[in-house]
């Protein structure tokens, strides 16, 4: 629903439209209606497990970082296509409980599937509050010396290869970039950029994709890229894409912007049909044959991510 309310927002700041515009209103204030008092905010846990204690499954079970991340994204795209404060201050709310749990002394874990790093640095710039972004580095140095399930046993940052599930590992690689460019942390780049090298130079399929059906939809060993068995699910394609963006930025580069392009218009558009309502979740580049885009998936995440980053 936040990646689809995201969608929404950059369409509006494109496309005026009135009753897009009346949806995306109602449905903002359905979710500030579910905010709890401290700014907690997960409705499904809220609704089927009241008696749940909040974030205590974070990195192992419900991805409530990842969840709020998508929140905060979509709250800060819509204050900038509309100036609507609505999902914003929505939004502060819900960081500020963030950063009470998850500050030093508090929950000193990384968080689950990471997101929520890259979109504390969104609402950090947004407006402009310090310790959105000094939450985010925490959350980073965290990686840099404690594993998850996602990233497959060994600390996503704690070494230079592309290691673990491909989407989370490009979505924290994307805002360990950001927090290193906001906070001069040269240390920080360095690693980084020896990520892209071994994601470059060694994991990388033709198509920009990447991924490995037998390992857990992420890397599998250097250069071990087959065909049949390539998972390059479209969301790892796309966060390919936002990672190589900030890269650039920060180093200006055009060798950024090449595996940008490629990841884009191969690995990325092949997940959404012409029809713009067939989609894949995984992108072989070999197949036995009827293999077809589906309408749906029942973890939408592929779907919904092509909704906000088109019109984005």
């Amino acid at each position: 629903v936040y990646k689809t309310l995201e969608g929404m927002a950059y369409c509006l700041g494109t496309d005026p439209d009135a009753a897009l515009e009346k949806r995306l209103k109602e449905i903002a204030s359905d979710i500030a209606g579910a905010q709890a008092e401290d700014g907690y905010l997960m409705p499904h846990l809220q609704l089927a497990e009241p008696q749940y204690r909040h974030f205590s499954e974070e990195t192992t079970r419900t991805c409530e970082l990842y969840s709020m991340g998508h929140l905060i994204e979509a709250a800060v795209a819509h204050y900038e296509t509309t100036g609507r404060r609505d999902l914003l201050d929505v939004a502060i709310k819900l960081a500020d409980l963030i950063v009470r749990q998850y500050g030093p002394g508090r929950i000193e874990k990384p968080s689950g599937h990471p997101q929520i790093e890259w979109a504390l640095t969104r609402l950090y710039r947004a407006p402009g509050r310090r310790e959105y972004l000094d939450l985010a580095a925490v959350l980073v140095d965290r990686a840099r010396r404690e594993a998850t399930l996602w990233s497959n046993g060994r600390p996503a940052l704690g070494h230079d290869q592309a290691w673990g599930h491909a989407v989370a590992m490009f979505y924290l690689y994307r805002g360990a970039t950001e927090v290193a460019t906001l906070t001069g942390d040269r240390a920080l780049l360095e690693q980084v950029q020896r990520k892209w090298e071994n994601v470059a130079q060694c994991k990388l399929y033709l198509t920009g994709g990447v991924g490995h059906r037998q390992h857990h939809e992420g890397f599998a060993d250097d250069y071990v890229l087959p065909n049949r068995e390539a998972y390059c699910e479209t969301c790892a394609a796309l966060a390919n894409v936002l990672w190589n963006h900030r890269l650039f930025l920060a180093f200006g580069d055009t060798c950024y912007i090449d595996v940008l392009e490629r990841a884009l218009y191969n690995g990325f558009l092949s997940g959404v049909g012409l029809s713009g309502d067939r989609f894949f979740y995984v992108n072989p580049l070999a197949t036995g044959g009827g293999y077809e885009r589906s309408p749906w998936f029942g973890g939408p995440c592929c779907p919904t991510n092509v909704v906000r980053f088109l019109p984005a």
